[in-house]
């Protein structure tokens, strides 16, 4: 029993330790949480989300595209910083920190990678930890692509 305390008590741990960014291994959603998400092309074409337990969709992306995620947060959160993350590539463009305004939306740019799949980006918000997830689909072959993912363009 004293060994699945100390795995426990680990694995709780790095629920909130931000050194692994670069790992494949990422700490579940906490469940209760929930957040609204804009995702903006650079063409201004809009896709709107809404976080479910921690979970706020997939979008798809074309290689190196990049998108602007608007979020918003109840405005009490205001003044508190944003957490943005993504361990399977792609860049977070600007603040990996940035502010949530008065009116409780905070905003980051995600730009995809080159290769074709998944990239998850986690948002952490006041213990909360929201996953967007980006397709980046493969337009040559687009039988290899997931059903029902539509870019973003």
């Amino acid at each position: 029993m004293k060994n699945k305390f100390l795995v426990i008590a680990c694995l709780g741990a790095s629920c909130f330790t931000v050194a692994n960014v670069g790992s494949q291994t990422v700490p579940p959603v906490p469940q209760e949480s929930s957040v609204n998400a804009v995702i903006v092309s650079n063409s201004g074409r809009q896709r709107r989300l809404t976080s479910e337990n921690g979970y706020v969709g997939r979008a798809g992306l074309r290689p190196r595209q990049a998108v602007r995620v608007g979020l918003e947060f109840p405005a009490t959160l205001a003044g508190g910083s944003v957490l943005v993350f993504s361990p399977d590539g792609g860049e977070i463009l600007g603040p990996e920190a940035p502010k949530i305004k008065t009116d409780g939306t905070a905003s980051f740019v995600f730009q995809a990678g080159t290769q074709h799949g998944l990239y998850r980006v986690f948002v952490e918000v006041v213990g909360q930890r929201h996953l967007f997830e980006f397709y980046v689909m493969d337009t040559d072959n687009p039988g290899n692509n997931p059903p029902r993912v539509k870019i973003v363009d």
